[in-house]
């Protein structure tokens, strides 16, 4: 959301916009702001930053010398929460 709204777009104005209302995000408004985080390049940027972490992750992990049976499920654990869509 942060992102959304810092990527000065319209959709990131819209978002802002949506948040400055009252009540909770609900229904249709939180289908909208989905969309408009996805809109705001927001969705992608913390795909893109998730995924530079990963490889730092596994760098740190491989220097390490952990067990490559735990590195593995390690890694397998960091992938599903980084790549996970819902």
């Amino acid at each position: 959301m942060v992102a959304a709204q810092a990527s000065r777009s319209q959709a990131g104005r819209e978002l802002a916009g949506l948040y400055r209302g009252r009540g909770e995000l609900a229904g249709a408004a939180l289908e909208a702001a989905a969309g408009l985080v996805e809109q705001a390049g927001a969705r992608a940027w913390g795909q893109r930053r998730a995924d530079e972490l990963l490889a730092q992750a596994r760098t740190h992990l491989r220097a390490a010398g952990v067990d490559p049976v735990a590195a593995r499920e390690l890694d397998a654990v960091a992938v599903l929460m980084t790549r996970r869509d819902r």
